[in-house]
């Protein structure tokens, strides 16, 4: 009888591992059942996240790198706003509450792979001190445009 090996995409895995591609297919195991029905390359899986640890920086340069697949807004008696990572860094689904900073520079963060660097607390008068980030968006570089490309467009 011969071994039974899932159906792979091109980053290999191994068995019960997950794994993040930043740009391509965010899934690296094909569920048995749709690799019996020979979808292996037809479809693309992404697990859908519940319940996730949360994202907690302690020390200043803490990071965390990844794609942003859910939003949750009016959370608790606060109606406060958190987004769910699928992380390359630290790896897994990681919940990560927006505070007064991160909440103004995350804005439309569905789908989008972001880099968030922990800066450390700022001082405030009068408040608590907030937590102060660093946010990267990461996007693949623009294609150049052609030198020829005013004569395409008749300039």
């Amino acid at each position: 009888m011969a071994d039974k090996k899932p159906s792979k995409t091109m980053t290999e895995a191994a068995p019960n591992e997950e794994a993040l591609t930043i740009f391509g297919s965010e899934q690296t195991m094909l569920p048995e059942e749709l690799a019996k029905m020979g979808l292996g390359e037809q479809v693309e899986v992404q697990e859908i996240p519940g319940v996730t640890p949360s994202w907690k920086p302690v020390n200043k340069g803490d990071f965390l790198l990844g794609r942003v697949v859910d939003v949750r807004e009016n959370l608790g008696k606060f109606g406060s706003t958190a987004v769910v990572f699928h992380t390359a860094v630290p790896g897994g689904f990681r919940t990560v509450w927006l505070g007064a900073d991160l909440k103004v520079k995350m804005r439309n963060a569905l789908g989008k792979v972001y880099s968030i660097h922990f800066d450390g607390m700022m001082e405030l008068a009068g408040r608590q001190p907030m937590k102060v980030y660093r946010v990267y968006e990461v996007m693949p570089k623009v294609e150049q445009v052609p030198s020829d490309a005013r004569q395409i467009s008749g300039q």
